[in-house]
């Protein structure tokens, strides 16, 4: 029987959902949340006729007005955390960002943590939205003081920064309702919530909080009558009477009798309770009641196999989306396009396999070397070629193979070790701290620019510690590693032992905060797209593309243009506190990429080893111009 390859949508929008049952129902893993868990629930498809098709996105103004309709309270708007109600402290929040994360949206939905019939974009879902006040948003919720974490029946606020101006929010209830058809998804807190635990490396992971039956609604909702016990619900509009006023009840104070949990335990149950809310049915319904007539039309002959998918058979064994490897890139919106280079060699330790592929860019037969964990990706022409040329041109390795054997050397990769918070208070891990190393004694803010310029320059030139961009190309920045208005988090690092006391009073004018990056780099660890390691057995910083992402898969795994030994070296301890918050924004990668980490066996850079940036007998990088040797002028007699 022959694979059908290419279908209209109708079929597409018919077939999806049994495709995915099928899919999902063998394969446990597809929840599995690499963060210290096991594998979590899978979710229950069986006998649910779900349609495919996404929500048509609302404009701004019908989404604000869903939110009102959801988020009003005695027929006025309030924030759900303090309950303010002034219109124009307003903002409509998301839980799950806007446009920028239409990436990490559509892998909740090939994971089941939120219905595929979700809008396609974050930004447009009414059940990622959050009405809140300016102060809980903007100061607070995105910058990741707090997090919301839904408790049976209740979303509880979650003070897990500790921050003095949240203390009285804490372990309390917020207005959000599940049995309504509107309400957030309860998983997406549990992404959110990854996200400021990897802010706040030093905090417990269990915070105390009160036993579940002790759990109050917020101080406002109390105070002000706004739950209805006899219903069960919110009161949402204006009535009259004492109906009203009889319920109304002192403000709760805090009584911990317990620890904030988490584990596989939770998870599952968030997200059977995702899967059984009104907000997820009511999802499903309105995308089922919109195509449901098309899906009708769609004969009942339809017996055909769409990517190795048979309608009434089981699925082929694929990898679970959170060890695929990805063989795409996302495209601006959203949807996927195949690389031109399509095959995969897995590099695992004791076990090399390998097959050829086809260039499609050159038309020629070669060997892909490494998995989507690997240490450096290269293309190699099939063993025997004997072509002069030996690498591909867009090898990013400079040397020719002649042969598989030419990198045995991929049996010494390793597992990339994880430190696990919370962090000790007191100093860094061994090897991270700044034992034997001169300390700036400049603190203004032209020394911190100045620092980097000296120390940041090869061949006497600036370049970019990552790709090697020089100057010359533009957009060469000089870059935060902690930024530069996080002046709580620098004190606090030198409070714990994790900075030097010399450090400087803030994070923007130390030059040993900062490095030369070019602007795409820049923005993509900004982005928390990858992190930097440094390996004190080899005296290297090394690029961990923790997202997967394909862009920097050829800079994964090998050595930048940094020198632990300068004078004005970044702390390494910065990019720890850095990689926890990566690790925050994908909690579904594996935990430990396979890196070398062994001396000798790490890699630099290309556009280092290509251009001999690094002196290997001085063990330092070049800094200085090589000066042109001196030409010689044809037919010169040399008198």
């Amino acid at each position: 029987m022959s694979h059908v390859s290419t279908i209209d949508q109708r079929t597409y929008n018919h077939i999806l959902p049994h495709l995915l049952k099928n899919f999902i129902m063998s394969h446990p893993s597809m929840y599995q949340l690499p963060t210290r868990l096991n594998d979590a629930a899978i979710y229950d498809w069986e006998n649910k006729l779900l349609s495919s098709t996404e929500s048509e996105g609302p404009s701004s103004y019908e989404l604000s007005t869903a939110l009102f309709e959801r988020d009003t309270f005695l027929d006025n708007r309030r924030c759900v955390v303090c309950g303010i109600r002034d219109v124009d402290c307003f903002v409509d929040g998301h839980i799950s960002g806007g446009e920028p994360e239409k990436f990490m949206w559509a892998d909740l939905k090939e994971r089941g943590w939120i219905p595929i019939q979700a809008d396609r974009l974050p930004h447009h879902e009414l059940r990622n939205s959050l009405s809140m006040c300016l102060n809980h948003y903007n100061n607070f919720f995105e910058r990741y003081n707090f997090f919301i974490r839904f408790m049976p029946q209740k979303f509880v606020f979650v003070n897990y920064s500790d921050n003095p101006n949240l203390r009285q929010s804490h372990g309390k209830a917020i207005a959000l309702d599940i049995k309504e058809r509107n309400t957030p998804f309860p998983s997406l807190f549990l992404i959110h919530e990854m996200r400021v635990r990897g802010f706040h490396p030093f905090q417990p992971i269990a915070p105390g909080m009160p036993k579940y039956k002790d759990i109050t609604w917020q101080d406002w909702i109390i105070s002000e009558g706004l739950f209805d016990d006899v219903t069960g619900t919110f009161k949402r509009h204006e009535m009259t009477g004492a109906d009203w006023t009889d319920s109304k009840m002192s403000p709760s104070s805090l009584q911990i009798g317990t620890t904030l949990e988490f584990n596989q335990i939770v998870v599952e149950e968030i997200l059977k309770a995702t899967w059984q809310s009104a907000s997820w049915k009511a999802c499903v319904e309105a995308s089922e009641a919109k195509d449901r007539n098309e899906s009708a039309a769609i004969s009942s002959d339809l017996g055909i196999l769409w990517f190795g998918f048979d309608l009434m058979g089981s699925p082929p064994k694929l990898h679970p989306p959170s060890r695929r490897p990805r063989n795409y890139t996302r495209q601006d919106d959203g949807s996927r396009k195949d690389l031109q280079k399509v095959g995969q060699m897995h590099v695992n330790p004791g076990n090399l396999q390998k097959h050829e592929v086809i260039d499609r860019e050159v038309g020629e037969n070669v060997v892909q070397a490494g998995s989507d964990r690997n240490p450096w990706p290269f293309y190699i022409r099939k063993v025997g070629d004997s072509s002069s040329n030996a690498c591909s041109s867009t090898a990013p390795f400079p040397s020719a193979f002649n042969s598989l054997e030419s990198i045995d050397i991929a049996m010494s990769a390793e597992p990339l070790l994880e430190f696990m918070i919370p962090f000790e208070k007191g100093q860094p891990p061994p090897g991270y701290g700044w034992d034997n190393r001169l300390l700036s004694q400049l603190g203004t803010r032209t020394a911190f620019g100045t620092g980097i310029e000296d120390r940041d320059i090869f061949l006497g030139h600036p370049r970019c510690v990552v790709c090697g961009a020089p100057e010359t190309n533009g957009g060469l920045q000089i870059s935060h590693i902690l930024g530069r208005a996080e002046k709580i988090c620098w004190s606090n690092l030198i409070k714990n032992g994790w900075l030097p006391l010399q450090a400087k009073v803030v994070p923007e004018t130390d030059p040993r905060n900062g490095w030369m990056l070019c602007d795409i780099h820049h923005g993509e660890f900004d982005r928390y797209r990858f992190f930097i390691r440094f390996v004190p057995e080899a005296n290297r910083f090394i690029l961990i593309n923790f997202s997967n992402d394909p862009t920097l898969q050829a800079f994964h795994g090998k050595a930048v243009g940094l020198d632990i030994k300068d004078r004005h070296a970044p702390f390494p301890s910065l990019f720890l506190i850095h990689e926890q918050r990566v690790r925050g924004f994908h909690p579904f990668e594996p935990r430990s990429p396979t890196v070398f980490t062994q001396p000798g066996t790490i890699p630099w850079q290309d556009w280092i080893s290509v251009e001999q940036v690094f002196d290997n007998t001085t063990d330092t990088f070049k800094r200085a111009e090589v000066p042109a040797l001196p030409s010689i002028q044809s037919g010169s007699t040399g008198q």
